[in-house]
C-alpha cells in the first residue's frame, strides 16, 4: 500500500508540466537546429537523440520548432555536454547566420540519461531567450 502511494505521488509529479520561464512572443514558430554533442567519443547516440526529443518538447513552449540541420536553418543551437574541465557542465551557443555566440551554461550533477532529460528544462529557456532576442 506504501509503495503504491509512492508510486501515484512520483507519477502525479512527473506529469506537473512547467510553464515557460517568460513570456513567450507570438507568432509562428522560431525554426532553430539543434546540434548535440558529448565532449567525448560515445558509441550510440541513444542519449543524445533522447536529450534532443526531450528538448524539443520543451522548445515547443517557448514557440520554437526544431528542424533539421540539413534544411540550413538560420539558428542552430550547439549544445555540448560536459565542458573540458568541468564534465558536470553543459554549455550551450547559438549560430545565427554563421555568427557563433555563447549563450549560457547550465550545471548538472551528472550526465546520466535521466539527469540530461531534466536538463533539458533547463537548457530550452537559455536556448530560446537569446534566440528571441529577450
Amino acid at each position: 500500500m506504501r509503495v503504491a502511494a509512492l508510486g501515484l505521488l512520483f507519477l502525479a509529479g512527473v506529469a506537473c508540466d512547467s510553464p515557460p520561464a517568460f513570456p513567450v512572443p507570438g507568432g509562428p514558430p522560431l525554426p532553430v537546429a539543434l546540434d548535440t554533442q558529448f565532449r567525448f567519443y560515445t558509441m550510440g547516440t541513444w542519449v543524445l537523440d533522447g536529450f534532443d526529443q526531450e528538448l524539443a518538447t520543451q522548445l515547443r513552449k517557448y514557440n520554437m520548432v526544431v528542424v533539421d540541420r540539413k534544411a540550413a536553418p538560420h539558428l542552430v543551437a550547439e549544445i555540448n555536454l560536459g565542458v573540458l574541465g568541468n564534465g558536470q557542465a553543459i554549455d550551450v551557443y547559438l549560430v545565427r547566420d554563421g555568427a557563433r555566440a555563447y549563450a549560457g551554461r547550465v550545471r548538472v550533477p551528472d550526465l546520466a540519461p535521466l539527469t540530461l532529460d531534466v536538463a533539458a528544462q533547463l537548457v530550452a529557456p537559455v536556448i530560446a531567450r537569446p534566440a528571441w532576442g529577450l
